[in-house]
């Protein structure tokens, strides 16, 4: 298993390229170099930037240790998990995000500087189409 050091920095790492592509994405809606409707250049970008987003906070609620998963679960080996367990163990992880975004905007940590630019270059795509 990874010390901690190793999995902050996997998560650090995970930050830029959630980002980067998302970025990537939105930048690609925004050139115009795709002829597609305005309203589904819209409903991409917030998917995927959301989809960002939440990714941004729920690695960071996990490097800061936030993240509780029921007993049940931790115990269970990962090649022995269902699709049941999957579940349960994102809504766990779902539930975390909106508490830990206040902690993230309140820290103006490098993952609150990752969920701007994920906001902007969204807000972009939404103001050229």
């Amino acid at each position: 298993m990874p010390d901690k050091e190793d999995r902050k920095n996997d998560i650090l790492q995970e930050h830029f390229w959630f980002t980067a592509t998302t970025l990537a994405v939105n930048g690609f809606l925004m050139s115009g170099t795709v002829e597609c409707k305005q309203w589904y250049a819209r409903v991409i970008s917030t998917l995927i930037s959301f989809y960002a987003g939440y990714l941004i906070i729920e690695r960071s609620a996990s490097a800061a240790g936030k993240v509780n998963l029921s007993e049940d679960l931790k115990t269970i080996p990962s090649d022995q998990k269902t699709a049941k367990h999957k579940a349960r163990e994102t809504w766990c992880r779902l539930k975390i995000v909106p508490k830990h975004l206040l902690f993230v905007v309140c820290e103006l940590s490098g993952a609150f500087f990752y969920l701007l630019l994920v906001a902007a270059s969204c807000i972009g795509v939404w103001l050229t189409h």
